[in-house]
């Protein structure tokens, strides 16, 4: 089994989760702590003899910005201390001989869609660790996303079923979904006035974009008893109208899957010393008191 965890979403969680905590010397080191003890809890709660990678975002502009300069605009940005742990975590994952991906210009869903396609090939089951539902498209009979929490009462596991009881569609569908859809959680536009129902029902009809495309003068659609009829032609000249704007949404929602990166399945070693080091330097009493517990987890 492959679990892949989004470092940026749960670092964010663990950011806002665990109330201020600070260094006598005024480091904040919220999400440093919350991050490290949850990989150590879930870690010892699915194995170790799984395999586990940590995917990154870049903090400087995408190829989806260039693409869309409003990509992702009016995302309420995070304070300075933060950003300012990340580079704690990062170095405190390479100590416990975890592997992450952390690449310019690239955003962590790419890495995660390529890390996902790799294990794929190398015959491994995946579980996505993340929240963001971008990630349901990936989702397949051997791939599955996990929604994380720090209390774990409160996790949600989408598999295929949930998919498809969610959205009354197939994982492989979502990408079109979004496209006409729209995404405002990324600020990426879909056809005005189409809502989920239309949607879907076009999909329904029609199976994919494409063939919405290809057939949008004689355009099919369900209606609410689920029979097929002629779609209005309102809907068909929103289609006509927004063409360009869809084919750019279904670029912009679509993972990349085929990053120029190769997973490697070797279990790396913790380095209990450093590990020690860097507790004292944070001021971590607490982990240094229960290194017996992470000795037998890594």
């Amino acid at each position: 089994m492959v679990f892949i965890i989004d470092g940026n979403h749960l670092a964010c969680r663990c950011f806002f989760a665990i109330d201020a905590l600070m260094t006598s010397y005024g480091k904040s080191t919220n999400a440093i702590y919350g991050f490290v003890t949850f990989l150590r809890s879930f870690i010892k709660r699915f194995g170790v003899e799984n395999h586990y990678f940590i995917a990154w975002d870049s903090r400087s502009k995408t190829w989806r910005h260039e693409l869309y300069p409003e990509y992702k605009l009016g995302r309420k940005k995070f304070p300075d201390h933060f950003y300012e742990q990340l580079d704690d975590i990062r170095e405190i994952i390479k100590i416990l001989g975890i592997s992450q991906y952390k690449i310019e210009s690239i955003e962590a869903d790419d890495i995660i869609g390529t890390l996902t396609y790799k294990a794929r090939k190398n015959r491994q089951r995946v579980i996505i660790v993340s929240s963001d539902h971008d990630f349901e498209q990936l989702i397949s009979n051997n791939v599955k996303v996990l929604s994380p929490s720090l209390a774990q009462s409160k996790e949600k596991l989408k598999d295929y079923d949930f998919v498809v009881n969610k959205y009354n569609l197939e994982p492989k569908q979502l990408i079109d979904y979004m496209a006409l859809c729209g995404d405002s959680s990324d600020n990426v536009l879909g056809i005005p006035g189409f809502g989920p129902k239309t949607v879907t029902n076009l999909l329904k009809a029609n199976e994919n974009l494409d063939n919405i495309l290809i057939n949008v003068n004689n355009l099919k659609i369900l209606n609410k008893k689920n029979i097929l009829i002629d779609a209005s032609k309102n809907i068909k000249k929103k289609i006509s109208d927004n063409l360009d704007t869809i084919l750019l949404s279904k670029k912009l929602v679509t993972i990349n899957c085929l990053l120029d990166i190769e997973p490697v399945f070797i279990k790396n070693t913790l380095n209990l010393g450093k590990l020690i080091v860097y507790f004292r330097k944070l001021e971590f009493m607490r982990l240094l008191n229960n290194l017996q517990n992470w000795k037998s987890v890594f």
